[in-house]
């Protein structure tokens, strides 16, 4: 754990909290801390912490007013998942109750799980700050690491490691996925697009992760999709593929060398994986596509 102050601390600490019956659990490696509580019409702020809290509110008869440093939003909170602000104060206000649950790990030790950096984590959940995801099969999912963390045993206490990643991660991308053809996504800089470019010109040869790229850039992998999408018109797949497409135009016009020398240099699997990109995406073989072009 880190020296910033965490989720347990922060409502034990917490003098809207002191009269409202809290149940608390911690297990995993990570380690997971929960609290599940029925919350009544409350106002409360909170200093930063360390962690990155996922906070489920169901039964919820109200809505929740927040504040974290950008004026003020509502949340209709009919019931479903947000997160609390990473690396900063923030105040909110619940009108009437809710019985919530909440899950929480170390920033740095979650970010190192999914081999992010923790910058990269924070960036990636600032959509989840301001807007519910409500997912049935989540909100199961959450409940259920509740009852694991209750049994005893190396099993259960990786079954709650994994499940609170598998939930963030499953949150991130409903939250991205959910704006993409909208304004929420941020587009790369052209800085963090310029080193997509040349991580991908430099490994075009080698087989080419959508994990390797985000950890070039520092930026987490769900939200490199759609950020890389909304700044190019193309998925990094879909941009590996044409770089590599063209690479080996280059070289089918440049010389004789062997078509499957051609191939693996270009990053493709195999000579055959090749001529069935070239027939799809050009209409040719690559050895048609050489003979057309030295005639």
């Amino acid at each position: 754990m880190s020296e910033t102050q965490h989720l347990l601390q922060a409502y034990d600490q917490n003098v809207a909290y002191e009269s409202i019956e809290r149940h608390y659990k911690t297990d995993g490696e990570l380690p997971v801390e929960f609290i599940r509580m029925h919350q009544p019409e409350i106002e409360a702020s909170f200093e930063e912490r360390g962690d990155i809290a996922v906070v489920l509110a169901w039964d919820a008869k109200g809505e929740t007013v927040v504040d974290f440093g950008e004026g003020k939003k509502h949340l209709n909170q009919k019931g479903g998942f947000y997160v609390n602000p990473i690396g900063g104060d923030y105040w909110f206000r619940q009108t009437q109750s809710a019985e919530l649950l909440i899950v929480s790990a170390d920033l740095a030790s979650l970010a190192n799980s999914l081999a992010v950096t923790k910058e990269a984590l924070t960036q990636a959940t600032r959509p989840l700050h301001d807007r519910l995801v409500v997912d049935p099969l989540l909100a199961d999912w959450t409940k259920r690491l509740w009852l694991s963390a209750e049994r005893e045993g190396a099993f259960a206490s990786l079954a709650v490691d994994h499940g609170l990643v598998t939930l963030v991660c499953a949150l991130l991308d409903r939250a991205i996925g959910g704006s993409r053809s909208g304004d929420d996504v941020v587009p790369l800089s052209s800085a963090e697009l310029n080193k997509c470019y040349d991580f991908i010109e430099d490994r075009l040869e080698t087989p080419l992760r959508l994990h390797d790229l985000s950890n070039a850039i520092g930026c987490a992998q769900v939200h490199l999709a759609a950020a890389f999408k909304t700044a190019t018109g193309q998925t990094p797949h879909q941009y590996v593929l044409s770089r590599r497409i063209a690479r080996a135009q280059e070289l089918l016009a440049a010389g004789e060398m062997p078509l499957a020398e051609i191939a693996y240099t270009c990053g493709f699997a195999s000579q055959s994986h090749m001529t069935d990109v070239f027939r799809e995406k050009l209409g040719v073989t690559p050895g048609r596509y050489r003979k057309e072009v030295r005639s």
